[in-house]
C-alpha cells in the first residue's frame, strides 16, 4: 500500500472510530428491562458490536469496491495524497447544502405527519422507547458520518460493483446501474428504520410503515446521488447538515 493510500484509509478508520464511539453517549442501559449486572457503560459497550461489524465490513468493500466503478472520497483522497485540493471542498459544500436543506423539510414533514399517529398507536410499554432521543453528537457523528460510511460507502459500492459485474465489466459504469445502486441502498436504509416501529408498535399502519420507508428512502437517494456526482464528504456534509437544522429547529 502507497503512502497516499495509507493516509487515506487511515483516514476512513478515523472518521469510523469516532462515528462509533459517539455510540458510548447513547443511554441504551435506559432500555434494558432485566438486570444484567453490567455496569451501564459495558452495556453501552456492548451495545457497540454490531454497529462495529458494520463498520468495518464498509471499510472494506469501500476500499476494494468504490475505486472500481468510480466512487469516491476526493477532498479526503486530495489529503492523503499531500496535495490538499480546497477547490474540490469548494464544489462539494453547495451540493451538501442544498441536499442539507432538502432532507430536513422532508423529515420535518415525515416527523409532523407521522409523530402524532406513532404516539396514538404506540402501546403502554413503548413510552420508554417513545421518549428515547439520540444525542445530538451521536446523530452528527454516527448519523451523518458512521452511516454514510456504512450505506454509502460500503454497501452502495457493493450493490454498483454487483450490476458492473452482471453487466459485464463495461469500461464505463452507465448511470441506469448507479441510478439502480443509490435505489437499492435508498430501500434498504429506509426499511432499516422499520425495527424501531415494530418495538413501539404492536400493528402499524401500511401508511406509518410507507411513510418511515419513503421519508427516509428519499433522504437516503438524495445522499447516494451526492456521493456519486460530488464524492462522500458532500453526502456527509448532507447528512451532517440535515440533523444540525433538525436539531436547530427543535425537531
Amino acid at each position: 500500500m502507497t503512502g497516499g493510500n495509507w493516509k487515506f484509509h487511515s483516514a476512513f478508520s478515523l472518521l469510523s472510530l469516532i462515528a462509533i464511539t459517539s455510540l458510548m453517549l447513547v443511554p441504551v442501559e435506559k432500555l434494558v428491562s432485566v438486570d444484567t449486572g453490567l455496569s451501564p457503560l459495558a452495556i453501552r459497550a456492548v451495545a457497540l458490536i454490531n454497529p462495529a461489524m458494520l463498520m468495518i465490513a464498509a471499510l472494506t468493500a469501500g476500499h476494494f469496491l468504490a475505486p472500481k466503478v468510480g466512487l469516491d472520497a476526493p477532498f479526503i483522497r486530495s489529503w492523503a495524497s499531500g496535495k490538499t485540493d480546497f477547490t474540490v471542498l469548494g464544489k462539494q459544500l453547495g451540493p451538501g447544502l442544498a441536499g442539507a436543506i432538502l432532507v430536513a423539510i422532508l423529515l420535518f414533514l415525515h416527523g409532523s405527519f407521522s409523530q402524532p399517529r406513532i404516539e396514538a398507536a404506540a402501546s403502554p410499554e413503548a413510552a420508554a422507547l417513545i421518549e428515547f432521543g439520540l444525542p445530538p453528537g451521536t446523530r452528527l457523528l454516527y448519523g451523518g458520518i458512521g452511516e454514510e460510511i456504512i450505506m454509502r460507502w460500503g454497501l452502495m459500492s457493493l450493490v454498483a460493483w454487483t450490476g458492473w459485474r452482471m453487466i459485464g465489466r463495461t469500461t464505463f459504469l452507465s448511470p441506469s446501474t448507479m441510478w439502480a445502486a443509490i435505489a437499492i441502498t435508498a430501500l434498504l436504509f429506509g426499511l432499516g428504520h422499520l425495527p424501531f416501529a415494530f418495538a413501539i408498535m404492536d400493528n402499524p399502519s401500511s401508511v406509518i410503515i410507507g411513510a418511515i420507508i419513503g421519508s427516509n428512502a428519499v433522504a437516503a437517494t438524495i445522499f447516494g446521488w451526492l456521493f456519486w456526482k460530488y464524492g462522500l464528504e458532500s453526502a456527509m456534509f448532507a447528512h451532517i447538515g440535515a440533523h444540525i437544522i433538525g436539531i436547530v429547529a427543535g425537531t
